[in-house]
């Protein structure tokens, strides 16, 4: 277009976008959020809320030296927890020879828009990181705009994760199963409808409060789902909300 370009070869853009996407990124997903509100319309909040959901996945690397080093699990197949696939009942298993280590693969966890299914921000380690504690590290060093909600699967789950979440002023909608004990009737909370609490023993021997939830279930084609959130007020987040929030998830 211009007859000219910076970079010369695809080594050169490569070198230069690792030199300066530390700089540039987060003033590039600052301005793509401004520019998302600014086209956005209806389709910036769902109701009271900025909905945002949230998930985790791996994706092979090139196997090159310097990825086998940030990426590749140390001790695959070797660790207390791994069986070897000579103890394998399944005799056509057990002819497969023993599995050499994966290829590396970096853990990507991603926050995205729902109305606008766009990204809004992002973070990446070894494929042995925690999609929770990248969510935890993002709250502090992202912006997320006032009533934001994060709309998460069962993975998201836990006293201390969302009470994190809770700390920097957001909210939280997460489908919760059987890992999850959640508490009725307690004595220290105003007993209504949908009213559960989230209390660890850990956490009571520590004196510290629970967590006040409200729980909704809704139906869909796999049966009865259940989820969880802090808004406990149906008149900011109802439950035909609820439903439409977790199905654009």
């Amino acid at each position: 277009m211009f007859g000219n370009v910076a970079v010369k070869s695809f080594q050169g853009m490569t070198g230069a976008l690792k030199t300066w996407t530390v700089q540039l990124l987060p003033r590039i997903q600052q301005r793509m959020q401004e520019l998302m509100n600014e086209v956005s319309g209806d389709h910036w909040r769902v109701g009271l809320w900025l909905a945002l959901a949230v998930d985790g996945s791996r994706a092979s690397t090139p196997r090159t030296i310097s990825n086998e080093k940030a990426f590749s699990i140390k001790n695959y197949g070797k660790g207390r927890k791994a069986k070897s696939r000579t103890k394998w009942k399944n005799k056509q298993k057990r002819s497969k020879k023993l599995s050499a280590p994966v290829k590396p693969q970096m853990w990507i966890t991603l926050i995205w828009h729902m109305g606008l299914r766009m990204p809004w921000t992002w973070k990446t380690g070894a494929s042995t990181s925690s999609e929770r504690q990248h969510l935890t590290d993002m709250l502090e060093t992202a912006i997320f705009p006032e009533n934001t909600l994060f709309c998460g699967a069962a993975g998201f789950v836990g006293y201390e994760f969302w009470n994190a979440i809770l700390s920097k002023g957001h909210s939280f909608l997460v489908r919760v199963g059987a890992n999850v004990h959640l508490l009725k009737n307690l004595y220290c909370v105003r007993e209504r409808d949908g009213i559960v609490c989230v209390w660890p023993d850990a956490v009571m021997r520590k004196k510290q409060p629970p967590l006040v939830l409200r729980l909704i279930q809704i139906q869909n084609e796999r049966g009865t789902m259940s989820l969880v959130t802090n808004v406990l007020c149906p008149k900011q987040l109802s439950d035909s909300e609820v439903a439409k929030l977790y199905g654009m998830r």
